[in-house]
């Protein structure tokens, strides 16, 4: 095998380590990000009931219907939403917020400390 061909080699497995390195640490550069939005209440959550009213809703850790004002417009949802490694098993009465439109389907980033908070489509 000549030199040339063994360079060339050399050099392609190098380009490629580089295509296989870049993402990953791209990715641990996030980490710390990722980290603060967790700590700041930040989760991907699930609808399991679309509207609620005043009435008890058994097993929920936080029910922003006692936080907010009592306010004829104001919609209230049933989340489900995941803490660390268990996905989705905590549920919370939170605020729907004005005009979005409830997709069952659809994974939200939710603030679970901030009841005014937006709601963000993430799947």
């Amino acid at each position: 095998m000549s030199t040339s061909v063994v360079n060339r080699s050399a050099h392609g497995l190098a380009m490629l380590g580089a295509c296989v390195a870049l993402p990953l640490l791209h990715g641990c550069a996030d980490a710390p990000a990722v980290k603060a939005a967790f700590e700041e209440g930040w989760r991907h959550a699930r609808v399991i009931q679309a509207e609620v009213g005043m009435e008890p809703v058994p097993r929920i850790l936080k029910d922003c219907r006692t936080e907010s004002s009592a306010d004829a417009r104001m919609r209230f949802a049933v989340v489900s939403y995941s803490d660390g490694g268990h996905q989705f098993v905590n549920r919370y009465v939170a605020l729907v917020p004005p005009g979005l439109t409830i997709d069952m389907d659809t994974v939200y980033q939710v603030n679970i400390n901030d009841c005014s908070s937006a709601w963000y489509p993430v799947r």
